[in-house]
């Protein structure tokens, strides 16, 4: 006598075949779940971030990549009260920043260039950082670049994220060493026939040099000594000063890092960072006697 074999039942043989199927489709729209996507901000930011985890600083020191458009880490735990040594490197394809709001801090990273800067954690709070040009409130829109520096979980940010960023800094320069540029990254220079009181070049001569005006308080950042930046009151409004020398930009400087105006007719010179005029041996990019 032969056994009958018993059957399944054909409605659970396909839902068991249906089973595998509908993970992967699951899977698949879900996508992978890493410990970046399942981090969670030990601090709470106001408005978007790209949060790319949380790091301890060692011996108040923190190496932190700078790219399109993140911070990694995007959230640094520090001791309360200490200086900390931020060692940068952008390895993005765009310009960005590394700017604290209320502090000196705004390093100018160039695609592929590194930099330092030096923050003061605060005793109790959060700090926040962000980038001038793709950070809250960004020349370039807000892309949620920014993070934090904290000394404990759930803390409130201190500082505002919407600071003004510096009026001028001091930026390197490959040729020139570093020098004295205004917020958007364009070389400044002086005339040497100016005074900290008083500004020569007026009418055409200032279209063509135009002078670089203050709204507000202006402020220094990095590299460049607050005392030494100063006004004059000048025919088109309140011109910025340092270190004695009335600023000016150059209008055939075509973009940040153009120094096309070094040396022109013998009286123009970049300003450098330490307040002197750079007066290097070069060969000027124009012979233009403009402005003489």
């Amino acid at each position: 006598m032969r056994t009958q074999r018993s059957r399944r039942p054909v409605a659970l043989v396909a839902l068991v075949a249906l089973v595998p199927m509908a993970i992967a489709v699951v899977a698949i729209f879900a996508g992978p779940v890493t410990a970046k996507t399942a981090a969670k901000a030990p601090v709470q930011l106001s408005g978007k971030f790209n949060n790319k985890g949380t790091k301890t600083a060692r011996n108040d020191k923190i190496a932190i990549e700078v790219n399109d458009y993140y911070f990694e880490p995007t959230f640094i735990k520090a001791t309360p009260g200490s200086t900390l040594t931020v060692s940068l490197k952008n390895e993005g394809k765009m310009e960005h920043t590394f700017t604290v709001p209320g502090q000196p801090v705004d390093v100018d990273l160039q695609p592929d260039a590194r930099g330092t800067a030096t923050v003061t954690v605060p005793a109790d709070g959060a700090l926040v950082f962000v980038c001038r040009f793709h950070g809250p409130n960004g020349t370039d829109g807000d892309l949620g670049m920014q993070g934090a520096v904290f000394t404990k979980a759930g803390q409130s940010v201190s500082n505002a994220a919407n600071a003004a960023a510096p009026t001028v800094k001091a930026v390197p320069n490959a040729t020139y060493g570093s020098i004295v540029v205004n917020a958007d990254g364009s070389t400044l220079y002086q005339r040497d026939s100016d005074t900290a009181t008083s500004v020569t070049c007026t009418g055409g001569c200032a279209t063509i040099w135009p002078p670089a005006i203050a709204t507000g308080t202006p402020t220094a950042g990095a590299g460049l000594d607050q005392a030494k930046l100063t006004t004059v009151a000048g025919p088109n409004g309140n011109q910025l000063v340092y270190a004695g020398h009335p600023l000016y930009r150059f209008s055939q400087d075509s973009a940040p890092g153009s120094a096309n105006g070094e040396g022109v007719a013998g009286v123009w010179w970049i300003v450098g960072a330490d307040g002197q005029k750079v007066t290097a041996a070069t060969t000027p990019t124009t012979t233009s006697p403009a402005g003489k």
